[in-house]
């Protein structure tokens, strides 16, 4: 491929602002080139972080840079900022790409228009930086500027010659792997010249499976006998796909399936995602090297379509909040947004998601008229997942389903809602129940140091437990009822003790959870009772609960476990071992 320097000066304003938007997209991959500019020219967008963007113009001055052509630069640099203010994204960069090296009082003064803009950095791309340009990237000076695109179709159409067999082997002859590896070697590096999409071969004995990589968008594949050969086509940048776009014509017959109908109208309508099975489907694919061809019987996949960078963009982020009947805000949850798609029809889809993608927030907005639908979606599936992931969802999904309605407000700032009318839902306990388990299960996690999850399933035991354990880890005294038991006395300075007394007793135990079948254990309480003694026989005694409705106290404690102090009248609290069944639950 030649390397001699690209005559900038004598291109045409078409062909060198073309070129050279090229040149700019293929540098910066996610680049999109938008044409005309306010002048007529050429600018290149760079997404630059949250509602950021670089900004290239490209401007052919080639002869001269005066009064006339400052005047114009200046022009498209206002205009582009105040396109940047009403649609609420900001400059951070601003290039001038031209094919004159700068002057320096012209410099100065577009420095300085630059600096009235608050725009921070911007530079000036001459000559040496076009040169740079082509120099990185000589397939594109090829294809644009010298003939290559001609060059590119006739090798292009050799590799579908061999991925289709179509070889100059005898007829009847079954394609080896050995008859195309030395073939397949040389197309790739023919078919690697192509400026705008890279192709990767192989070959496996069964189909390639569906894949998602970055930049791929064609897998082209044929079964010669055994083998199968395919090639995967990535875009080299996104400019690519509007220079150079696939595209697809689909039949679709939806007949006596309304789902089908559906999903294929918001497809139409947002670019949602659709799958049409092989017996509704029809296509005939335009595939970049000549790749596609008329498939029939099979089943089409279409994933979302980002929507075009240019127009306003919906909040990165934006914050949902739950009232209750009082009007307290006694919720709120980030949402981040997780897609923007757009249709053939210009419609638009919006989701927003928390981090666990238990909370899904979905705008659908068509336009002339304008309609607005709105889907929000709640998932309630904990099992295995970690506590502390969940905390914040769930909780607010607990108030959903207690509160009486949901409002959005930008994240930033003070809050701003925008009230709904009541959330239709059903009230369902369940859900209650699985909110106060997370949070249980949280605060118990800070104090363990075993990984907890959330459980398939507890028993109303095993449940009691947790939220008590969690009580007490917070501080707290938990209050329980408990059973009659026995104890075995080892003390020296044993109190006398009576059938038929009433006594305190303490009792200290271990303090454990079990989940799915796993125990923690998470440290030591002590319980409170207010006993009845029932009988003494030597050193053993049976103690039941004072009255009906009597309760043990429990905190948190330190010491042997498994034993028994009883308060004496004189003596102070005998140490006494228990025995037996101790304060069931």
């Amino acid at each position: 491929m030649s390397t001699e320097r690209v005559p900038w000066s004598r291109l045409d304003s078409g062909e060198f602002e073309h070129t050279v938007a090229m040149l700019v997209c293929a540098d910066h991959p996610l680049g999109q080139k938008f044409t005309p500019g306010p002048d007529g020219g050429i600018d290149v967008f760079v997404p630059d972080g949250d509602s950021q963007r670089k900004v290239f113009q490209v401007k052919n001055f080639p002869l001269k840079f005066a009064n006339a052509e400052f005047r114009q630069v200046r022009k498209s640099l206002r205009a582009v900022a105040e396109t940047s203010r009403q649609e609420g994204w900001a400059i951070t960069e601003w290039h001038l790409v031209i094919p004159r090296d700068s002057s320096p009082g012209y410099r100065a003064r577009i420095e300085e228009e630059v600096k009235s803009l608050g725009i921070p950095t911007w530079s000036w791309m001459g000559l040496t930086r076009l040169d740079i340009f082509a120099a990185r990237h000589p397939e594109l000076i090829d294809y644009y500027l010298k003939g290559g695109k001609d060059r590119l179709a006739d090798q292009l159409a050799d590799l579908t010659a061999i991925i289709r067999g179509d070889t100059t082997l005898g007829s009847g002859t079954r394609l080896q792997p050995a008859d195309v590896g030395d073939r397949i070697r040389i197309l790739q590096r023919a078919a690697n010249n192509d400026p705008h999409y890279r192709y990767h071969f192989g070959t496996s004995d069964c189909p390639p499976h569906q894949v998602d990589e970055p930049w791929l968008v064609a897998v082209a594949a044929e079964q010669h006998g055994p083998m199968w050969l395919h090639i995967k086509v990535y875009a080299k940048f996104a400019a690519a796909l509007s220079e150079r776009p696939i595209t697809t014509t689909v039949q679709v017959d939806v007949t006596g399936d309304p789902a089908l109908a559906e999903s294929f109208e918001q497809f139409l309508d947002f670019g949602t995602d659709l799958t049409i099975p092989s017996s509704a489907a029809s296509a005939e694919l335009n595939l970049p090297g000549g790749l596609g061809g008329t498939i029939d019987s099979a089943e089409i996949h279409f994933t979302a379509i980002t929507a075009e960078a240019g127009g306003p963009e919906p909040a990165s982020s934006i914050t949902v909040g739950v009232r209750d009947a009082t009007g307290d805000v006694v919720a709120e949850l980030r949402l981040e947004r997780k897609s923007f798609t757009s249709g053939v029809r210009g419609g638009q889809r919006t989701v927003w998601a928390d981090r666990t993608d238990k909370v899904e927030l979905a705008l659908r907005t068509r336009f002339e008229p304008i309609e607005v639908e709105a889907d929000f979606r709640m998932n309630w599936d904990a099992y295995s997942q970690l506590p502390g992931d969940l905390i914040d969802a769930v909780s607010f999904m607990d108030a959903v389903d207690r509160g009486v309605s949901i409002g959005l407000s930008p994240s930033h700032g003070p809050r701003r809602y925008s009230w709904t009318v009541p959330y239709p839902h059903d009230r369902n306990s369940n859900l209650h129940l699985t909110a106060r388990l997370v949070r249980a299960l949280n605060v118990i996690q800070q104090h363990s140091t075993d990984l907890l999850r959330i459980p398939s399933a507890l028993s109303a035991g095993e449940l009691r437990h947790v939220f008590e354990a969690a009580t007490l880890l917070q501080g707290q005294a938990a209050s329980t009822t408990w059973s009659p038991f026995e104890f075995t006395i080892d003390a020296t300075d044993r109190p006398t003790l009576t059938a038929g007394s009433r006594i305190n007793v303490a009792v200290t135990q271990r303090l454990n959870i079990e989940l799915d079948g796993e125990e923690h254990h998470l440290g030591q309480v002590a319980a409170f009772l207010d006993a009845v003694v029932d009988s003494v026989d030597g050193d053993t005694v049976a103690l039941s609960p004072g009255d009906p409705d009597a309760r043990a106290t429990r905190v948190l404690a330190e010491g042997e476990e498994y034993r028994v102090w009883v308060a004496a009248t004189a003596s102070g609290h005998a140490n006494l071992p228990v025995g037996g069944h101790v304060l069931p639950c």
